[in-house]
């Protein structure tokens, strides 16, 4: 946090607690002038930086997935987290998925571009003109009947978590960890827009 922040928000706090604490002792009956004990000589202020928070959440997830990977009943459900760089973005973000989802992905992309080929089979080959056309469409076809167990799929994973919750106390466990660090970073991050 850059010192000027830090400095804006200790004189805010400040400037809060000793207009509540001046509240709270005017609002007694009876309540006699501030003296100089009651007043604070020094104010702390302890905060993390919201990247520090969110990294905190990432390390939570993981470690979640992890024990989920150690547990679960399939390693088709394993969950694996890597870098990815975004489309027209140099910024990379961690993203987890579970294998069946990366593994349906490749297949009905592979199957995508082999119907793009058959059917896109002219002189000029694989062309926007074609790729566009029902000749396309077909591709698309292809592709989208190697996506159909992919609701399935989903709902068996979820079905896994909510298994192994219940049942696996360090996976229990792990998922509180991951909602309180989330909850903490949430909390930051509306805090620093209000």
């Amino acid at each position: 946090m850059h010192l000027t922040a830090l400095v804006s928000i200790s004189i805010a706090v400040f400037g809060w607690s000793v207009a509540a604490a001046q509240g709270e002792r005017a609002d007694r009956v009876g309540a006699e002038a501030p003296t100089a004990q009651d007043t604070p000589d020094e104010v702390i202020v302890t905060a993390k930086r919201l990247a520090k928070l969110r990294l905190d959440v990432q390390a939570a997830r993981e470690r979640a997935y992890g024990v989920f990977n150690e547990i679960n009943s399939d390693n088709d459900f394993d969950v694996n987290c890597s870098g990815e760089t975004r489309i027209f973005s140099h910024a990379k973000r961690r993203t987890c998925r579970a294998r069946f989802e990366s593994r349906i992905s490749s297949e009905a992309g592979k199957e995508y571009l082999d119907g793009l080929l058959l059917s896109c089979n002219g002189p000029g080959g694989v062309t926007q003109e074609c790729m566009f056309s029902s000749a396309g469409g077909r591709g698309i076809s292809r592709a989208q009947g190697v996506e159909n167990p992919l609701q399935g799929k989903r709902q068996q994973f979820s079905d896994e978590i909510t298994r192994l919750a219940n049942e696996d106390a360090r996976f229990a466990q792990a998922i509180l960890d991951f909602y309180a660090a989330s909850q903490k970073y949430e909390a930051a991050r509306k805090h620093r827009t209000d």
